[in-house]
């Protein structure tokens, strides 16, 4: 391994211990302002980082077509809107540790997803993956249920929280196909800041409607919100599509494992939330089974797009 390449390991590393940051502050936040406003908050300020990052052209941006406009909303509505504030709901309701578990499922909901929309055949390999990750969200749950009345999970906001988190994974697989489609022919840094734009109005006006106000003040730049939006949100996402570039989205998604893990042991040192032997076992099914699936997709990466203009998008999905 080189230098290069050894740098670039160790900064993926760094964005998934970022992406994992997340949700270790996201409880010390959203106290004061509930899901809805601690997500607009977050992506407000977002918008406003990545507006100045292309203003003084440290990211050149790219002209978009009237045809992008369609599938650029739909991305924001399922993964910044949707996905965030069921994300934040999730945690609100349930544990951090049950989140970093459950969204860790995430890949797998993507392969079931693609397969589905787009009718492709999953290989043998890709279905071993997807069984063995399937059973281990279904023991997590299953352990959760026995024993217990039907009747009382009406009542049960902790597993209600754990749907949302299930519900918030199906968004982000599905805003990760339609982002794939348009970042064929846009910079994948440049259509996640006009979705992240896009989903930051639809945040704002839902806020109106839901809280009677708009949670926008100098009240939230408290450093959980501004770890969110800077080192969760842009810089994490900048170093994993520079990683996407240069080797590729299948190799770049091998680190994003981390993610799970490292949320695991960041909420069992930092909020003392020690995992169940149930958790630990659903959580290395999991991982076993994502990376198997990735690593199996490493050797078929697709050849590089071409992007108007004869520029390649170097695997990126």
């Amino acid at each position: 391994m080189n230098l290069k390449m050894f740098v670039l390991c160790g900064l993926n590393v760094c964005a998934a211990l970022m992406f994992s940051g997340l949700f270790i502050v996201t409880p010390l936040a959203i106290g004061g302002v509930g899901a809805v406003g601690l997500a607009t908050q977050r992506f407000v300020l977002v918008a406003m980082i990545f507006a100045a990052v292309f203003a003084t052209r440290v990211v050149r941006c790219e002209k978009i077509g009237h045809h992008h406009w369609p599938w650029l909303t739909l991305a924001a509505f399922l993964g910044i809107f949707s996905y965030n504030i069921g994300l934040f709901h999730g945690i609100a309701l349930s544990s951090v540790v049950h989140g970093g578990l459950i969204v860790g499922f995430t890949p797998i909901m993507t392969l079931f997803l693609e397969a589905l929309v787009f009718r492709v055949w999953l290989s043998a390999v890709k279905l071993l993956g997807a069984g063995i990750s399937l059973l281990g969200v279904f023991y997590f749950f299953w352990s959760r249920l026995d024993g217990m009345a039907f009747t009382a999970l009406k009542g049960n906001m902790e597993f209600a929280g754990d749907l949302l988190f299930m519900l918030a994974g199906l968004c982000w697989a599905g805003y990760s196909l339609v982002m794939r489609r348009v970042t064929a022919s846009l910079n994948p840094l440049v259509a996640t800041f006009y979705s992240v734009i896009v989903g930051a109005i639809m945040l704002l006006v839902w806020s109106a409607i839901s809280l009677d106000h708009m949670p926008i003040s100098l009240a939230m730049f408290t450093l959980p919100v501004l770890y969110m939006a800077i080192f969760g949100t842009v810089i994490a996402f900048m170093i994993w599509f520079n990683s996407v570039d240069r080797i590729g989205a299948a190799r770049t998604n091998i680190f994003l494992n981390f993610v799970p893990i490292s949320t695991v042991v960041l909420a069992w040192s930092g909020l003392a939330a020690e995992p169940t032997a149930t958790i630990r076992l659903s959580l290395a099914m999991v991982i076993f089974a994502v990376v198997l699936v990735q690593l199996s997709d490493m050797n078929m990466t697709p050849p590089p797009l071409a992007r108007p203009g004869g520029k390649q998008q170097s695997g990126a999905k």
